[in-house]
């Protein structure tokens, strides 16, 4: 996976890999081992790691403030149109609902792939 033994030690201590090395973590796994995502921002945090994107990324790409993709993920606000519209394109569909999440992928006990 191209990452340190005192990386791994760290995940398995608890602390989760950044949200850079999430996709290889996904992909050298099979699976993302993170619980099913309940809620509009969980989902789109999901989708957002599964690219391997931190939030700072995800806001210039939109472009949005960094701030308020927060606050999408945390459920505060809900993104408007346009935002919504280029989330879509970036994303998919399947990050605006719970229901999608699989995204075709396997999915596991705990966790969406």
């Amino acid at each position: 996976m191209g990452v340190c033994r005192e990386s791994v030690e760290q995940w398995e201590r608890g602390k989760q890999p950044t949200d850079r090395l999430w996709r290889r973590v996904v992909a050298f796994l099979g699976y993302d081992p993170t619980p099913r995502p309940r809620t509009h921002g969980e989902c789109l945090r999901a989708a957002r790691r599964r690219l391997g994107l931190s939030i700072k990324a995800l806001a210039r790409v939109l472009p949005c403030d960094e701030a308020t993709a927060a606050k999408w993920e945390a459920d505060l606000t809900s993104p408007g149109r346009e935002h919504r519209e280029s989330l879509d394109r970036l994303l998919g569909g399947g990050w605006r609902s719970p229901d999608n999440q699989t995204n075709g992928v396997r999915t596991v006990p705990g966790g969406v792939s």
